[in-house]
């Protein structure tokens, strides 16, 4: 596959008003309703279309690769809201996945107004994402300054990952990953035995940096292979370096068991509420923990409480040790 903006200059285009968006595909993330129906509309009418996941749009591209017409491949544009979280979103991450960066959904709407595409430049270009290296926000390079050398296509070349999350959000993943060059294995059911990873080549695992219960069959099976698990963390900062980064380069890009001294919420077989406790042991997923009042106790993952579970309400604030870092 190659970078999209390679054939593609919004400043050159030339179209009547009505076909300004034609043979574009849009994707809307982190727009609230009202928003995201005023952009819709308005594309639709000006000869775009607007596609409601990342699956649909990869349909139309591999559907336009079998045809192996370069007139037939749409243009893909992401656009969204600015707020902290958008980056997090796997549209916003397909975007950079393409090579393309995520636009302000107010791109489309001034394009309009101008009656031409606007050139990409501030302040509709979206940030990639905040290096966990420096703390700051990154821009996306110029788009002229883009070479075959800096496509994102082959970043996760050689990875055959399983990821673990629910159906719905596998798809929208698998097509990130696949379209960064990885192989991402699918699989019916998370229970498997370290004999299934081995026969299906997977090299990694990658969950959500604050789950450490899905999956947790398959993770004992890729502990026995000396596989490891992976964070979404991970996923987006080599998306935004657009390289594929060491595990070991940050303490949030790979998911283990739980530290000592990790102060956790834990709920004891024959109570009816959530304690504190600090971590004194960790063996595969069973802990030692010491309460408050001086007990300790081996406990599972299944009795603490996860920072994506409902909390209860005695529960005020919650300690997040470093296997949760994001």
């Amino acid at each position: 596959m190659t970078d999209q903006t390679s054939n593609f200059e919004f400043d050159k285009i030339n179209k009547r008003i009505d076909e300004l968006f034609a043979n574009i595909v849009f994707l809307l993330t982190s727009l609230d309703d009202k928003s995201r129906e005023t952009v819709t509309t308005q594309i639709v009418k000006h000869g775009g279309k607007v596609l409601p996941s990342i699956e649909a749009v990869s349909d139309i591209k591999k559907k336009a690769a079998v045809s192996n017409s370069s007139s037939s491949s749409p243009m893909i544009v992401v656009l969204s809201e600015a707020n902290v979280n958008a980056h997090r979103r796997a549209k916003y991450q397909y975007a950079l996945a393409l090579g393309f960066p995520p636009l302000h959904y107010s791109w489309a709407i001034d394009s309009i107004k101008t009656k031409g595409c606007i050139s990409l430049t501030a302040p509709y270009v979206l940030p990639i994402g905040v290096a966990l290296s420096s703390g700051r926000v990154e821009l996306p390079l110029p788009l002229s300054n883009s070479t075959p050398s800096s496509s994102p296509s082959s970043i996760f070349e050689g990875l055959n990952p399983v990821i673990l999350l629910s159906k719905s959000e596998v798809k929208e993943w698998k097509c990130v990953l696949n379209t960064a060059g990885a192989t991402v294995v699918s699989c019916s059911h998370f229970n498997q035995p370290p004999e299934f990873l081995k026969s299906k080549g997977v090299n990694l695992l990658i969950a959500k940096s604050s789950d450490l219960l899905t999956g947790r069959q398959m993770r004992q099976s890729a502990r026995v292979l000396g596989l490891r698990v992976a964070s979404f963390d991970w996923v987006m900062q080599c998306l935004m370096q657009k390289e594929q980064l060491a595990l070991d380069g940050h303490v949030s890009f790979v998911i283990g068991e739980r530290n000592v001294s990790e102060r956790i919420w834990v709920k004891r077989k024959k109570k009816k509420v959530f304690e504190r406790a600090v971590v004194l042991t960790s063996s595969n997923s069973q802990y030692k923990v010491n309460f408050e009042d001086g007990a300790t106790t081996i406990c599972t993952e299944e009795q603490l409480l996860h920072p994506n579970e409902p909390r209860p309400k005695h529960v005020k604030a919650m300690f997040i040790g470093a296997s949760h870092a994001s």
